[in-house]
């Protein structure tokens, strides 16, 4: 787990959540991740993703972010 934490503000800008799996021949690791994004005149809004990553032994990692 991660956090950014805004103390002034009150507020979260960035949470990311990352789990992993190791076996004998391969990873897998899931991740969430939920940060602000800043903008002009529509001010802050939250945005959300997620990712998935598979390290398979002498192959290599796929993943998607």
């Amino acid at each position: 787990v991660q956090l950014n934490f805004d103390a002034t503000e009150g507020r979260f800008l960035d949470q990311r959540y990352l789990m992993g799996w190791l076996g004998s021949c391969y990873g897998l690791a899931v991740e969430y991740r939920r940060y602000e994004v800043f903008g002009g005149i529509t001010g802050a809004k939250n945005v959300s993703s997620y990712g998935i990553a598979v390290t398979l032994k002498n192959v290599g990692t796929i993943g998607s972010h």
